[in-house]
C-alpha cells in the first residue's frame, strides 16, 4: 500500500514529465482517493482485527497499551493519524518549493522520531490513539 501512496504522490509531483504540465485537478484528486482508501483500509482492519495483511505477516498487532483489543474509535483515529503523518512526510513530493514543505516534512519525521526516544518505542500516532504494537504470537 505504502508502495502505491508514494507513486501515486511522485506522478502528481512529475506530471509535467508526463506532458501534462501543472498540477491537474484530476490528479490530486487521484491522490486524496489513495491516501483515503488507505485510512478506510487501516481503519476497516484495525477495527475488525487489530491487523492489516503487513501486521499480519509480520506477527504483530495493535492493541490498548493493557493489550486489549482495539476500540472501532482508536483504529480510526490511529488510522487517521498515521496516514497525516505519512502525508506530511511525503509533501515534498507534493508541494514542490512550498514554504509549507520544510515542517511538514520535519512533523512527518516526528512520528518516527518520537517512536525511537520512547522507552517502548512508541510512535506519535500510537501515543495519539492510544495504542501500542505488540507480537501476536
Amino acid at each position: 500500500m505504502y508502495g502505491a501512496i508514494v507513486g501515486v504522490t511522485w506522478l502528481f509531483r512529475h506530471q509535467s514529465l508526463l506532458g501534462q504540465g501543472g498540477r491537474d485537478p484530476a490528479m490530486l484528486t487521484i491522490v486524496f482517493l489513495f491516501y483515503f482508501s488507505f485510512v478506510v483500509y487501516e481503519g476497516l482492519m484495525l477495527g475488525a482485527r487489530g491487523q492489516t495483511l503487513g501486521k499480519m505477516a509480520m506477527k504483530v498487532r495493535v492493541v490498548r497499551p493493557d493489550g486489549s483489543p482495539l476500540t472501532r474509535r482508536q483504529a480510526w483515529g490511529r488510522a487517521a493519524a498515521r496516514t497525516l503523518f505519512i502525508a506530511a512526510w511525503l509533501s515534498p513530493l507534493l508541494m514542490g518549493g512550498s514554504s509549507y514543505q520544510i515542517p511538514l516534512f520535519v512533523l512527518g519525521n516526528l512520528d518516527a522520531l518520537v517512536g525511537l526516544l520512547t522507552p517502548r518505542h512508541t510512535a506519535l500516532h500510537d501515543l495519539a490513539a492510544r495504542t501500542r504494537v505488540f507480537s501476536a504470537e
